[in-house]
């Protein structure tokens, strides 16, 4: 049984930078959790946004020992064994597991001297008030760059504000 992490790779970097940050994610989960990571990087497909340099991060659930694997890493704790061990409980662990690599990814965008930041809080949480933007497929992207109508785009920002609107009206 293993534990899936996503890594997004600043396409700003270089190839060595972005494999540096996946590999200091990587050691820093493995020295934290006493656990195993299989690292996978993996370049944008050729079809797909240029810019989606990411890693996939496969934890194990359990500790590595001499002997082989060991009992549930803190990941994987119930929360009632979270309690009864003082830790946190598994949303703000995620959320400082967020902050550390923002850290690392500004640390590295820092050292290439280039001006762009990531930060891992939502948009309120930073003091912005707007509504997210959609995430609009690659393709249709690039079919309204070069100046033409796209459904599929029209489609998902539709969508969008509809969830948006209701959202509204729910709080």
């Amino acid at each position: 049984v293993g534990r899936t992490v996503l890594l997004s790779l600043p396409a700003e970097l270089s190839s060595e930078s972005r494999l540096g940050i996946a590999r200091k994610m990587s050691q820093e989960f493995a020295d934290r959790y006493k656990i195993g990571v299989d690292l996978a990087l993996h370049d944008p497909p050729a079809d797909g946004d240029p810019r989606n340099f990411h890693a996939h991060l496969l934890l194990t659930t359990r500790e590595v020992t001499p002997n082989g694997l060991g009992a549930k890493t803190g990941l994987d704790f119930s929360s009632v064994q979270r309690v009864k061990l003082g830790l946190p409980g598994l949303s703000q662990e995620v959320t400082s597991i967020r902050e550390r690599w923002a850290t690392i990814v500004n640390e590295s965008l820092r050292e290439a001297n280039l001006d762009v930041r990531v930060d891992h809080r939502s948009l309120a949480e930073q003091g912005i008030d707007r509504e997210p933007r959609p995430y609009i497929p690659f393709a249709a992207f690039r079919i309204e760059k070069a100046g033409k109508h796209s459904y599929v785009a029209d489609e998902v920002r539709a969508r969008h504000q509809e969830r948006m609107a209701e959202q509204r009206e729910s709080r």
